[in-house]
């Protein structure tokens, strides 16, 4: 299955290499960044400024990144 991404109306969801993670959509609306590692995937999630939206991205290990 192909790497995807699931909206609910109180939460997202991260589906990447056959594990996946749900997220508060209320934790990443305050932080407006969160990183995480799903399996040995590091990921960066980032609200957008419409705060409506998200992007996700692979990150490295060793950087954090911050708003």
């Amino acid at each position: 299955m192909k790497n995807k991404f699931l909206i609910g109306l109180i939460g997202l969801g991260i589906y990447i290499n056959e594990q996946a993670k749900a997220y508060d959509w209320k934790q990443l609306n305050s932080k407006k960044i969160i990183h995480d590692q799903i399996g040995n995937f590091p990921v960066l999630l980032i609200l957008s400024k419409d705060g409506q939206s998200f992007a996700a991205f692979k990150r490295s290990h060793k950087v954090k990144y911050s708003i």
